[in-house]
């Protein structure tokens, strides 16, 4: 027996052929749900479950990106000030696409922040250190 997956915006009918086993297990399945609600349910757990599998079949950069890569993504555009673009979110390859070209820049400017910050915090503790040193070696201070 064969079942069809159909999606008329695409114009698009796969014929999926079954196992007689499996076509007697489906039907007897679907006999057994007498009203709307118990079909709805069953249908919307199908759904879920296609929905699974097709997305297994799909190119990896039709795929959507993973939340980890959308997330540094999103620090990647805050931090270097550039737009995040449409496609990044919907499509794993364009999301490969915009981390290569600028998570090197972004590596970059945090470390380059990182390195002014200790800097900072260096040049802050040398003038409280002198500051220090002053105040025990002022005259009458040893005395």
């Amino acid at each position: 027996m064969n079942y069809f997956l159909v999606a008329p915006r695409l114009d698009l009918s796969l014929e999926l052929p079954v196992s007689d086993e499996l076509a007697r297990a489906f039907e007897g399945q679907w006999a057994r749900m007498h009203n709307q609600s118990m079909r709805d349910a069953f249908a919307e757990g199908l759904a879920k479950k296609l929905s699974e599998l097709l997305m297994v079949q799909v190119d990896w950069d039709l795929r959507p990106p993973t939340p980890s890569q959308l997330a540094y993504a999103m620090a990647i555009s805050k931090g270097l000030k550039i737009p995040l673009p449409v496609e990044t979110t919907h499509y794993r390859g364009a999301m490969y696409e915009f981390l290569s070209a600028h998570s090197e820049t972004f590596k970059a400017t945090k470390t380059s922040k990182k390195v002014e910050e200790s800097a900072t915090t260096t040049t802050q503790g040398v003038g409280r250190g002198a500051e220090l040193l002053s105040a025990t070696t002022t005259p009458g201070a040893l005395a």
